[in-house]
């Protein structure tokens, strides 16, 4: 939610991960806390910058060269979202992606158990 050109920093990420590897990521839901802060319309006002929904987070990981099948974005409590993308090359086929999807799953869900999150 505090990069200057989140769409770049996305692709970049892409570009460095090795197949199967995994990105994590929290941010904010668009009014999820009632406050509204300069820029809170999603792409201007600054760096710090919150989503509409989580279609949105989605899109973004997916135009920058991710899986739709290996992006996972979900809302904890009243607007934290969790965002889990798992970089696949082509050629590996969606058996890998789903794979090592399900392993980045297990691997959230283990960070999540006992509301670790404080909101």
């Amino acid at each position: 939610h505090s990069w200057p050109r989140l769409e770049k920093g996305l692709e970049e990420i892409g570009r460095v991960l090795r197949p199967g590897g995994r990105f994590f990521a929290t941010t904010f839901i668009q009014g999820a806390y009632g406050v509204r802060f300069p820029g809170d319309g999603g792409g201007g006002g600054g760096s710090f910058r919150f989503f509409k929904s989580e279609d949105e987070l989605s899109q973004l990981l997916v135009d920058a060269g991710f899986a739709r099948e290996s992006v996972s974005v979900r809302t904890v409590g009243r607007g934290c979202a969790i965002v889990r993308a798992v970089w696949a090359e082509e050629v590996e086929g969606e058996a890998k992606v789903a794979e090592a999807s399900a392993k980045s799953e297990e691997v959230v869900a283990e960070e999540l158990s006992g509301d670790v999150l404080a909101l």
